[in-house]
């Protein structure tokens, strides 16, 4: 009796970070929960194929007013060999991208991609009448009633890596690859595909995923080193769980206390006066940056002086205790300010 009630006391005091549940030793995130589910999807349909029909985003969405389509057309896929090393990827990103948000935040972050983009695809849909948009690889849509617009994790995850790319752009994979070539090679391939087929509609769509998800990321309190053109989703801090007291940041959301955007950029590796490892990428290496040292030669644009470095590395003591969202908006600001004159200093 005691065990359970130690387990619904400590279940009851679930921090932002913690994940939803655990099976066995496994921690169940965000990353974890959609690769699950999208599995489950396949046994289903595996079973009775009118399964997908039922959760792909099809004409039905807005013609009998299925509007759970909206939310579920990312699990509509059955089984196959490319879809589970779609999965992998999925999990690989999405579990970086996870760190900073946090379980709660990071799902809120995919329904708000995921739903954009379906209302997305069925605007253009009303204008084209397109029965080709978007059909997941292997999936015969001859044999079903309602002809798909959007169907598959392949646009969210791809959306999700070019996330990962813009906001850790130092993060490198296996064989020591930048992360942001490897996801501009994914994005090529996806463009290469489509213009060999001919199908513009899907340039428009990749396109519009691309915009979609970077706009949530700034949104959502991440992607600082992105352009100033790209907009952010007019999307309410309840949801997004950023910018409460005045950064732009994860100042108050709920994984404030995970390495990402300027922490990660900022990590600490070795003694002080030098700056390398960014976050753990998906294959169990370390990123490495490229950040000067302290001891390095004078940048050529703004040099960040003594006084800057100790201040930098209180932040950076503060956020390793209690978080980002530790930070009140003037040290966000002065991290932020110390983050883009390295940047310069480096030549980027």
């Amino acid at each position: 009796m005691a065990g359970r009630s130690n387990s619904r006391n400590s279940q009851s005091r679930r921090g932002p970070g913690d994940p939803w549940f655990t099976i066995g030793t496994v921690d169940v995130t965000t990353s974890v929960l959609i690769p699950l589910i999208t599995v489950f999807v396949w046994v289903a349909a595996a079973v009775d194929s009118a399964v997908l029909p039922v959760v792909w985003l099809s004409r039905a969405a807005y013609r009998t007013g299925f509007v759970w389509q909206l939310f579920t057309w990312p699990f509509a896929s059955m089984a196959s060999l490319s879809g589970a090393i779609g999965l992998f990827f999925f999990w690989s990103f999405g579990r970086i991208l996870e760190e900073p948000l946090g379980p709660l935040r990071y799902l809120r972050f995919l329904v708000v991609g995921t739903v954009v983009v379906g209302l997305g695809a069925l605007l253009l849909d009303l204008f084209t009448r397109s029965n080709a948009l978007l059909v997941e690889n292997g999936l015969d849509k001859s044999a079903f009633v309602y002809v798909p617009i959007l169907a598959g994790p392949r646009l969210v995850s791809l959306g999700v890596a070019v996330c990962v790319a813009a906001e850790f752009p130092h993060l490198r994979s296996f064989f020591n690859i930048p992360i942001r070539w490897l996801v501009g090679a994914f994005i090529g391939i996806e463009v290469l595909q489509a213009l060999g087929a001919r199908y513009w509609l899907y340039l428009i769509q990749l396109a519009f995923v691309v915009a979609v998800f970077l706009s949530a990321l700034r949104a959502f309190g991440l992607g600082a080193e992105l352009p100033s053109w790209i907009p952010r989703l007019p999307l309410p801090a309840k949801l997004t769980g950023a910018g409460r007291r005045g950064g732009s940041g994860g100042s108050g959301g709920s994984g404030g206390s995970k390495p990402g955007g300027l922490s990660g950029v900022f990590k600490r590796s070795g003694s002080p006066k030098q700056r390398g490892s960014v976050v753990t990428g998906p294959w169990g290496e370390r990123g490495t940056a490229t950040a000067s040292t302290a001891a390095s030669a004078p940048p050529r644009n703004s040099a960040m002086t003594r006084a800057d470095r100790d201040e930098v590395d209180r932040l950076l003591d503060k956020i390793a205790q209690d978080g980002m969202a530790s930070l009140d908006a003037d040290e966000r600001a002065r991290l932020e300010d110390a983050s883009r004159r390295l940047r310069e200093s480096e030549g980027r």
